[in-house]
């Protein structure tokens, strides 16, 4: 408890913002993938984000990425099949 106090005085700023956009955040930090999961995973704890808007945002935010090494894959696969 008071870990978490500790991170409310120093990000109080951080709290607006999830608290007024708590989805929009979470796809930004699953879209970009800069933010290691570890972090990302954290981040609906410390700020309390809904299980909704955790689930919606990590499944619109990470279906780009996996779209497009997916279809790398499937490419890359027909490459190696061809030859």
């Amino acid at each position: 408890m008071k870990f978490r106090h500790q991170l409310h005085n120093k990000f109080h700023y951080l709290e607006k913002i999830f608290s007024k956009n708590e989805l929009l955040v979470m796809i930004i930090f699953r879209f970009v993938g800069l933010v290691p999961f570890f972090i990302a995973n954290l981040l609906p704890v410390i700020f309390n984000i809904s299980i909704k808007n955790y689930y919606l945002g990590t499944l619109i935010g990470i279906f780009p990425a996996a779209f497009i090494i997916v279809s790398l894959g499937s490419g890359l696969g027909n490459i190696i099949n061809t030859n």
